[in-house]
């Protein structure tokens, strides 16, 4: 019985040591917050399957990603920018965004771009980010070469 009481004095002493510490160093850290989206990637196709971070200038790009919390009404915006062409296009810049409203349908959410232009997107570095109601909830990088 004298050495139950003495592990659980130490266990107690221990515990009470530690919290003490994380008070005393001004560990003030929260927990991480969990996105509202996940299985967030990249595709050259509408079904998902070729997933990739690099294109080919005239391939479609495609981001899709899984609403895990969205109701019917929750907007998204996925803005498309180019990161490595200053002179040409500033990177905190969109140079195009695309929108969707979610209507209750498959939780799967995608956008894509695709250049108009007969040569194709030129060989550059580019990022999308994923906004839900206009939080910032992702970003892929990715290349076109």
């Amino acid at each position: 019985m004298k050495s139950r009481s003495s592990v659980l004095f130490a266990l107690a002493l221990l515990i009470a040591t530690s919290l003490a510490c994380k008070l005393l160093s001004g560990d003030q850290s929260t927990p991480a917050v969990v996105s509202p989206i996940s299985n967030v990637y990249l595709a050259n196709d509408p079904e998902g399957i070729n997933k990739m971070n690099v294109f080919a200038p005239k391939e479609a790009i495609y981001i899709f990603f899984d609403a895990d919390a969205a109701e019917i009404g929750t907007y998204f915006e996925a803005r498309w920018y180019v990161l490595d062409k200053p002179d040409l296009m500033d990177p905190t810049v969109p140079f195009t965004t695309s929108n969707y409203t979610y209507n209750g349908g498959s939780k799967t959410v995608h956008a894509f771009i695709q250049s108009s232009h007969p040569d194709g997107f030129p060989s550059t570095q580019c990022k999308v980010e994923i906004y839900m109601d206009g939080v910032k909830v992702a970003e892929q990088l990715f290349t076109i070469r």
